[in-house]
C-alpha cells in the first residue's frame, strides 16, 4: 500500500484592497511514495506534546471566599474548609471521621464496644467517655472521670482551662475565658435572660433549653442522664431499700430519707435548705450576729460567786450597788469615783441589764432512816 500526498489549498484575506479574498495555491512538495510500515514508525516516533494549564499561584492562604487562614498541608484550603463534611440530615458542618460519612457527634468513627451504645470510641480505647474510654483523671483520690483537654485531670480536680477572674478556680466554659458564674460560655437567647444556655440548645433550662422530660404533656427538664424529670422517675434513684423516688442534689437519698441540701444553721437543725441558700425557712436569716454581751463577758459573770442578799430590814438606810467580781460583801460597797467636775449628761445612757442567773440547786433531802 502506498500513500500519495496531494496539494493543499488555503484562502488568505487581503485587508488592504477590501475585495474578495484571493485564492492562493500553495504547492506541496512532490508526492513521494511511502510504505505503510514506514508511516507507522514515523507516527510512533513523533513526540507527544502535553500542554500544561497554568495554575494560579497560592499566597499560602485559604482559597475559600473571604477566608484568610493558612492552608492545610498539601491542600489549597485551611483546616476549616478542607476535608469531607458530615452528611447528617440536620445539616452538620463538622468533619467526617475516618471512613464514615459522619462526625463523632453523629456516630462517625469507631463506635463504642458496649452493646447498644451509639457513641464514638475515644482515643485509642474501645469505649466512649461514658463507658470509661479515653484518658481518665490522674488525681490521687482515684477519680474515674475523663481528663479534659491536654491536662491529666478532670474539671473538678483542676483540669482544662480555668476562669481568668482573680481568685476564681472554677473551669472556663466553652471557648470563653470565664466560668458560667462570671459570664463565660454561651448565654440564653431569651430576651432579658443572662443565664447559661444548656447543652446544644440556645436557651437555659427555665426557658426550655436542654433535654426535656419524655412524659406526655410534661415540659420539665430531664434529670441527669435519664429521659424523665424527677417527678416522673428521672435522675438517680434513692438508695434507701424499697424507695422509688429520685435522689436529691449530690446525695444518694431522696428528701424523705435525708437527701438534698440541709440547713447549715447548726447541728440541731436537719431541715431542707431553701433553694439558693444554706438555711431552712426557719433560719433563713442565717446565724444571729453576737450582741454587746459577748461570750467572754457571760463567762466572767457566771464566775462571780453567789451572794445571798440580806432582807429589806437589814439594808434600810444604805444604797444597793451592783455585785462586782472583787466584792466580797454588801456591807462594804466598793469606792466609787468622785463625780465632781464631770460634765452634765446630755442624754441617758442605755444600760445593759445583767443576766439573770439560775437559782442555786436545792439541797437534797436526807435519806429516810431505816425502820
Amino acid at each position: 500500500d502506498c500513500v500519495t500526498m496531494e496539494t493543499a489549498t488555503q484562502e488568505i484575506p487581503l485587508p488592504e484592497s477590501g475585495g474578495e479574498p484571493a485564492e492562493v495555491k500553495q504547492e506541496a512538495p512532490p508526492a513521494e511514495t511511502v510504505s505503510t510500515s514506514d508511516q507507522a514508525q514515523a507516527v510512533v516516533a513523533a513526540p507527544v506534546v502535553a500542554v500544561d494549564q497554568p495554575m494560579p499561584e497560592s499566597d499560602g492562604t485559604c482559597r475559600s471566599e473571604g477566608c484568610n487562614k493558612p492552608v492545610k498541608k498539601q491542600s489549597h484550603y485551611c483546616t476549616s474548609h478542607a476535608g469531607r463534611r458530615c452528611q447528617h440530615d440536620a445539616g452538620c458542618h463538622k468533619f467526617a471521621v475516618g471512613r464514615t460519612s459522619f462526625c463523632i457527634a453523629h456516630g462517625g468513627g469507631k463506635q463504642c464496644a458496649i452493646e447498644g451504645c451509639k457513641k464514638s470510641a475515644q482515643a485509642s480505647t474501645d469505649f466512649c467517655i461514658g463507658h470509661g474510654g479515653g484518658r481518665r483523671c490522674q488525681h490521687e483520690t482515684g477519680c474515674a472521670k475523663s481528663a479534659v483537654g491536654s491536662t491529666s485531670f478532670c474539671k473538678a480536680h483542676g483540669g482544662g482551662k480555668r476562669c481568668q477572674l482573680d481568685g476564681c478556680t472554677k473551669s472556663a466554659r466553652g471557648k470563653t475565658e470565664f466560668c458560667v458564674g462570671h459570664g463565660g460560655g454561651r448565654r440564653c437567647q431569651y430576651e432579658g435572660c443572662t443565664k447559661s444556655a444548656v447543652g446544644s440548645t440556645p436557651l437555659c433550662v427555665v426557658h426550655g433549653g436542654g433535654r426535656r422530660c419524655q412524659q406526655l404533656g410534661c415540659s420539665r427538664s430531664a434529670a441527669g442522664k435519664t429521659d424523665f424529670c424527677i417527678t416522673h422517675g428521672g435522675g438517680s434513684p434513692c438508695k434507701f431499700e424499697g424507695c422509688k423516688k429520685s435522689s436529691q442534689a449530690a446525695t444518694p437519698f431522696c428528701i424523705g430519707h435525708g437527701g438534698g441540701r440541709r440547713c447549715q444553721f447548726g447541728a440541731g437543725c436537719n431541715k431542707l435548705a431553701l433553694s439558693g441558700t444554706s438555711y431552712c425557712r426557719t433560719h433563713k436569716d442565717g446565724p444571729v450576729a453576737p450582741g454587746p454581751m459577748t461570750e467572754s463577758v457571760m463567762v466572767a459573770v457566771a464566775a462571780v460567786p453567789t451572794v445571798v442578799a440580806p432582807s429589806f430590814a437589814d439594808i434600810s438606810g444604805i444604797s444597793i450597788v451592783p455585785v462586782l467580781p472583787d466584792a466580797q460583801s454588801l456591807s462594804i460597797p466598793p469606792a466609787l469615783p468622785d463625780a465632781t467636775g464631770l460634765p452634765d449628761a446630755q442624754a441617758p445612757v442605755a444600760s445593759q441589764p445583767l443576766p439573770i442567773l439560775p437559782p442555786p440547786p436545792a439541797a437534797a433531802a436526807p435519806p429516810p432512816e431505816p425502820v
